[in-house]
């Protein structure tokens, strides 16, 4: 049995999914969101055609990465506030996945319930 707020992260999920593929900026499309394995995953593609390094920088400034996502998860902005409520309610964490799309290479941010 699902509880109200899991059925709300599934909503949200699949309200989010319609609004996607949006580009992020020149190299990074913020790709899908999924529930699973009681985290939400946000996946971000990482167009790698400029530079084949780009998953590598990316891995070398990781802790400034995952300091800019704690902040995320954090905001008091409406939206991520709601989201981030919805997802203590159903003992969710949130996990933001990076994915190189010629390399494949992925970088996982994964925030439990008591970070938010």
């Amino acid at each position: 049995v699902r509880s109200r707020g899991l059925g709300d992260v599934y909503k949200r999920q699949a309200l989010s999914n319609l609004q996607l593929p949006q580009r992020i900026d020149s190299e990074t499309t913020f790709a899908a969101v999924v529930a699973k394995d009681n985290n939400v995953y946000y996946t971000y593609e990482v167009d790698e055609s400029r530079d084949p390094e780009t998953m590598t920088q990316i891995e070398a400034n990781k802790d400034q990465l995952r300091e800019f996502l704690a902040q995320t998860v954090k905001s008091k902005d409406p939206n991520i506030r709601q989201v981030t409520k919805l997802c203590k309610e159903a003992n969710y964490g949130v996990v933001y996945r990076y994915v190189g799309e010629k390399s494949g290479k992925t970088l996982e941010f994964a925030f439990s319930p008591s970070e938010f």
